[in-house]
């Protein structure tokens, strides 16, 4: 299962949910994708483990039970969003563009647009959800990517392509961002809806 060490054995037949969604075999980008999924055998449903500890039902699970096995699926005991006040599992926006939360580097979360947030005062190791939070500086230099210094969960500040953040925050695959290719050949350009995986760009 995406970003977990959890294996499942004899799911459903591919064909069987061809062109629709579904949260082992065709996942869509939404705000949770860079959570682990967890399989709830008590309740047969897929969640996703929010960076808080709590588990979210997987958004792919629900549409592909459709409207009938919905009300399951969709029964939680979500936590308050520290940011919005609503519940984390909900879509939520900073700055007026959709955001999702960086996985496995609490304080942070990730805009749409390519913006990089964070809840690290003087970016130091406490996080203050009471306070709006602060773009990440991103590093320029010339003929190069732009990077960013981030801090994990174990405390190590480690440094990434902004590319490579952006593309994780969202689609919730490894960072690994020499695989990650800007559309628009702008490497200044990270939106969500720019970066490809180099094995999907075509070649005119």
């Amino acid at each position: 299962m995406e970003n977990s060490n959890e294996i499942i054995y004899n799911v459903h037949d591919p064909a069987n949910c061809a062109g629709r969604e579904c949260t082992i075999h065709n996942r869509r980008i939404h705000h949770m994708r860079s959570w682990p999924q967890h399989y709830r055998e008590d309740k047969g449903v897929m969640e996703r483990l929010s960076p808080f500890g709590c588990g979210c039902p997987d958004p792919d699970d629900i549409d592909w039970r459709g409207p009938s096995g919905r009300s399951m699926a969709t029964i939680h005991g979500c936590i308050v969003h520290p940011f919005t006040g609503s519940g984390i599992c909900q879509r939520w926006e900073l700055h007026g563009w959709a955001a999702a939360w960086l996985y496995n580097f609490p304080g942070y979360a990730v805009t749409r647009d390519g913006r990089i947030w964070s809840w690290h005062p003087d970016d130091t190791e406490e996080i203050d959800w009471t306070e709006l939070p602060e773009e990440v500086a991103q590093e320029e230099r010339k003929g190069m990517h732009p990077k960013v210094n981030l801090l994990n969960a174990l405390g190590e500040w480690l440094r990434f392509d902004v590319r490579a953040v952006v593309w994780q925050a969202w689609h919730g695959e490894p960072i690994r961002g020499s695989r990650i290719v800007h559309v628009d050949g702008d490497r200044f350009n990270n939106s969500l809806e720019n970066l490809i995986p180099s094995s999907q760009l075509v070649v005119a």
